[in-house]
C-alpha cells in the first residue's frame, strides 16, 4: 500500500503502533492520526490538531497515548476517535518528547529534550518529574525493561541507565562518539538490547550495558581541569570565537564535524601549556547548517558543543 502519492510527497509520519495483525495507528506531523482495523488495507483518518507527534503506545484497542512537545501529549480511550490533552508538569520549559516506554498497563516513562525524565503510574493521566540527566545534550529516547531498570539516550552518544525506576541515572559506555546520537533503544530481556541513531551506528549489549567508569564529570572535574565554552556569536555568519581552558599541559585537538560525523577541519593539533585560549574560526568555506566542535585531550574526547552557521 502506498499513501499520499508515494515517495517524496504527502505528510511525514514518525510513529507507528500495532496491537495485533489488524489494528494499528500512525501519527506524525500531519495533524491527524491514521487508523486501520484490517492490517492497513484501508486507512481511517482521525484529526488531531497538534504539532509534530513523535511516538505512540496503545495498551489495548481503545486506550493509547501519543507524544510530541510538552504541550502536545494526548490520550484516547475510544481507539483514536477523539483525543484528550495531557497536562505535563513542564513549567516554563517546553521540551520535545520523542519516545514513550511502558512496562505494563500503568507504568511508563518519557524523556524530554531538556534532559528531564517524567514517569506515570496511571497510564498517562498524570505525569511527575523524577530526575534530570546532568549533561547538556538533549535526550531522545527511553526504554525500561521492568519497573526498576531502564535506559535513556540522546545526542552526542550519551546513554544512561537507572536501576531504581528512574530516580537516579548512571552514564553507560555506549561506544558512540559525537555527533552520533541515540534515536531508539529496545531490550529483549534484562541483558540483551540494541540502540540505533545517527552516524549509521547500531550498537548491542548482551550483559545489560556497561557503566562508564573514570569519566570526567561535566559538572565537577571538567571545569577545573579542561573546559570548552559555547562559541560566540552563535548562530553566526562566517566568523565566530571559540574559548577553552586547559588545567595542565596536554596534547590538544579541536575538531569540527558535520551532522553525519564527518570531520571537516582540525583547528588545533598540538601540545599546549596550562591556560585560557581563544580561537577565531572563519567558516567562510562551509555551507549553512549545524556543526559540532569537540575538545580532545591527549586524543581522548572530553567535551563538544554545537554551533549553527547561517549565511
Amino acid at each position: 500500500m502506498i499513501r499520499n502519492n508515494g515517495w517524496g510527497f504527502g505528510a511525514s509520519y514518525n510513529a507507528l503502533f500495532f496491537i495485533d495483525e489488524n489494528t494499528g495507528w500512525i501519527a506524525g506531523g500531519s495533524q491527524r492520526v491514521l487508523r486501520t482495523t484490517n492490517g492497513g488495507d484501508s486507512i481511517i483518518t482521525d484529526y488531531l490538531f497538534a504539532g509534530n507527534l513523535q511516538d505512540m503506545y496503545f495498551k489495548d484497542a481503545l486506550t493509547g497515548i501519543v507524544s510530541g512537545s510538552g504541550t502536545d501529549m494526548f490520550k484516547t480511550t475510544n481507539g483514536g476517535l477523539s483525543w484528550n490533552n495531557i497536562v505535563m508538569p513542564i513549567g516554563f520549559r517546553i521540551p520535545e518528547f520523542y519516545k514513550l516506554t511502558f512496562v505494563n498497563d500503568l507504568t511508563g516513562w518519557v524523556a524530554g529534550t531538556d534532559r528531564r525524565i517524567f514517569k506515570t503510574t496511571d497510564f498517562g493521566d498524570t505525569w511527575f518529574y523524577i530526575d534530570s540527566i546532568a549533561v547538556n545534550p538533549q535526550m531522545r529516547c527511553a526504554e525500561f525493561i521492568d519497573e526498576n531498570t531502564g535506559f535513556v539516550g540522546g545526542e552526542q552518544g550519551y546513554l544512561f541507565k537507572s536501576t531504581d525506576g528512574g530516580e537516579n541515572f548512571v552514564r553507560e559506555n555506549s561506544g558512540l562518539f559525537p555527533p552520533a546520537f541515540m534515536a531508539s533503544i529496545h531490550f529483549y530481556n534484562d541483558s540483551i538490547g540494541w540502540a540505533v541513531g545517527g552516524g549509521g551506528k547500531i550498537i548491542k549489549t548482551t550483559n545489560g550495558g556497561q557503566t562508564l567508569v573514570n569519566i570526567i564529570s561535566q559538572e565537577q572535574e571538567l571545569p577545573n581541569e579542561f573546559s570548552l565554552s559555547q562559541n560566540f556569536p552563535n548562530p553566526f555568519n562566517s566568523k565566530t570565537k571559540i574559548n577553552y581552558k586547559i588545567g595542565k599541559e596536554a596534547f590538544i585537538q579541536i575538531k569540527i564535524t558535520d551532522l553525519s560525523g564527518k570531520e571537516i577541519k582540525t583547528l588545533i593539533n598540538k601540545k599546549q601549556n596550562m591556560g585560557n585560549y581563544e580561537i577565531n574560526f572563519d567558516a567562510t568555506e562551509l555551507s549553512s547548517g549545524i556543526y559540532f566542535y569537540s575538545l580532545y585531550i591527549d586524543k581522548i574526547i572530553m567535551d563538544n558543543k554545537k554551533f549553527v552557521l547561517l549565511k
